[in-house]
Parts: C-alpha cells; sequence; structure tokens
C-alpha cells in the first residue's frame, strides 16, 4: 500500500507521460495480488498460488508490450 502511494504521490509532483505510465503499470499489476487473496480467502490454497505465479509472466510481458 504504502508503495502504491508513494508511486501516485511521485505521479503527482512529476506529470509527466512516463510517470503516469509507471504508476499506471504498477496499479494494473498490483491487481494480481490482489486476486490472489482474494482467492486464498474463498478458495483452495493451490489455486491463490497459480494466480500468483502470474506475477512473472505479467512483469516479462510488460517489458515487451505497454500496459497503458
Amino acid at each position: 500500500m504504502l508503495l502504491v502511494l508513494a508511486r501516485l504521490a511521485l505521479a503527482y509532483r512529476e506529470f509527466n507521460p512516463r510517470t503516469i505510465q509507471h504508476s499506471v503499470g504498477l496499479l494494473v499489476m498490483g491487481i494480481i495480488p490482489l486476486d490472489t487473496l482474494l482467492v486464498f480467502a474463498g478458495g483452495p490454497w493451490w489455486g491463490g498460488i497459480i494466480i500468483l505465479a502470474l506475477m512473472l509472466p505479467g512483469r516479462l510481458l510488460g517489458r515487451l508490450v505497454y500496459v497503458t
């Protein structure tokens, strides 16, 4: 949570396309850990591990294509 707030504060201070793009990319990639927590809370534990494992392909694909 602190990382997200720090990134959004930086985007507010330095309002340029690169900073905004990195901030939005962080928020989009933050959906995966959120989904993992939801699955851990209401589903099988191995489902959460599978969803958490999607972080690596997501990060790699985020370097190849624009997330925003």
